[in-house]
């Protein structure tokens, strides 16, 4: 016999009973995944653990402080760290409220600096801006991934790494090996001259038409010849500085490959923080000029360390 067939309130009863059903499913389901994305969050508090314990500090697991939990807290020195670890399978974790938040707690209960390890959602770089200005760093999958294969190839090489990219100066005696190779490393040519170059050009984008216009008030010159010199003079500079980028990069790619040639020999090769300290610059900037390098089969990675080619 037919649903259609029956009486109406047998009806509705039967369609109560089946909604009720696949709301309880719905339920077991939603509170499956909830104990596997806390089991999941757990091993990651264990795993951001392990790093700073592979490093040579003491972190300590699941502290309650003031009423608060805190998931991961390392003493380093005199400072104290507190580290709150997010794993999210929906990806749908408001970043921004979880950094008001620890901004919050860190002046509460008095932290010298706050990390936030968040894996399975991805962290914007307005995001990572907004948790700088309130003193958090942030770790992505990524970062995570980078600093867990670190800890454990390189132990308590890779601490002033790590703790430097949450925010703490490097040990002197970190650095005092690089001296040497600090001292060695050529001035890259050109690279004020550019910097200089950018300046005009931005200046002269801005206010060459106001110079456009008052050309046109004390010269035979038209107000519209005035800014056609000034759209040429634009391209012109513009060209110059797209050259002047195509040669700097250049010459840092050449000066990357001479600082690498050296510490090859002399300490088996460098890691792209330790590159990033000797030469100065951005860690996001010498990676790309390192993948361009070993395109080119210049460089090769070795464990976390760059160095030149053999064959070379």
């Amino acid at each position: 016999m037919g649903l259609k067939k029956l009486p109406p309130e047998w009806q509705y009863y039967i369609f109560r009973e089946i909604v009720k059903e696949r709301k309880n499913d719905k339920k077991k389901k939603r509170r499956r995944s909830d104990r596997k994305v806390e089991r999941r969050g757990s091993l990651l508090e264990r795993d951001v653990a392990r790093i700073f314990s592979l490093i040579g500090l003491k972190p300590a697991l699941n502290v309650r402080l003031n009423g608060h939990e805190i998931d991961v807290l390392v003493t380093c020195g005199d400072k104290r760290l507190a580290i709150e670890c997010k794993q999210y399978e929906s990806g749908k974790l408001e970043i921004r409220d979880l950094i008001y938040e620890w901004a919050t707690k860190s002046r509460e209960l008095g932290f010298d600096k706050v990390l936030l390890v968040i894996v399975g959602c991805e962290v914007k770089p307005a995001e990572k801006e907004l948790a700088n200005k309130y003193g958090i760093a942030i770790w992505d999958e990524k970062d995570f991934e980078k600093f867990f294969t670190e800890a454990i190839e390189r132990r308590e090489e890779a601490r002033d790494e790590i703790l430097e990219s949450i925010g703490f100066e490097p040990s002197e005696a970190s650095l005092r090996p690089l001296e040497p190779l600090i001292e060695e490393v050529p001035h890259v040519a050109g690279l004020s001259f550019y910097e200089a170059m950018k300046s005009i050009t931005a200046l002269w984008i801005i206010f060459g038409w106001i110079l456009a216009g008052l050309i046109a008030s004390f010269t035979p010159l038209t107000f519209s010849q005035s800014i056609s010199i000034w759209l040429v003079m634009g391209i012109v500079l513009a060209i110059v500085i797209i050259c002047l980028k195509i040669w700097i990069d250049e010459e840092k790619a050449q000066t990357v490959l001479k600082v690498l040639t050296y510490a090859s020999d002399k300490y088996g090769g460098l890691t792209l923080w330790q590159l990033a300290r000797v030469l100065n610059m951005d860690e996001k900037n010498i990676e790309k000029i390192l993948n361009s390098l070993k395109k080119k089969r210049k460089v090769e990675l070795s464990g976390s360390r760059w160095k030149v080619m053999t064959a070379l």
